[in-house]
This record gives C-alpha cells, structure tokens and sequence, in this order.
C-alpha cells in the first residue's frame, strides 16, 4: 500500500460495471427495445447510486461514443 497524502484524506473509489441485456423480444419495434434497455439502465443506475458507486462503465447502453453522467 503506498503513503497517505497529506493535504487530504483517502477517498474511497467504488467502480461497477453493468452488462446490458434485451429486455423485450426482438420481434418489438426498434423503439419499444430501446426504450425498455433505457429503462432497465434507469433502475441499474439507481442501484449503483444507492451502493455508493461512483465510477460505472456500460455496456452497449447508449449509441454515443461518449457519455457523461454524473450520481451524486
């Protein structure tokens, strides 16, 4: 373990990670898929929140190279 700063405390880094999954069956329009996978985020990401994550990674959740979020 390396030496403690001194000009702060240690903070805790908790990091979690969500792997996606079809949440309707794949004859569901495009839309209605996409909508139930941001849905199922939603809750995924409320429980990360609640668990003190604070460094998440998805998977295959957004079509954006780059998101931004940030759980306080």
């Amino acid at each position: 373990m390396g030496q403690s700063e001194q000009t702060r405390p240690p903070r805790i880094v908790r990091i979690g990670a969500i792997q996606n999954t079809i949440q309707k069956p794949t004859t569901a329009s495009v839309e209605e898929q996409r909508d139930a996978i941001f849905q199922r985020i939603d809750q995924l990401l409320a429980v990360a929140h609640e668990c003190g994550v604070n460094v998440i990674g998805l998977q295959e959740a957004w079509s954006r190279k780059i998101i931004n979020v940030r759980l306080i």
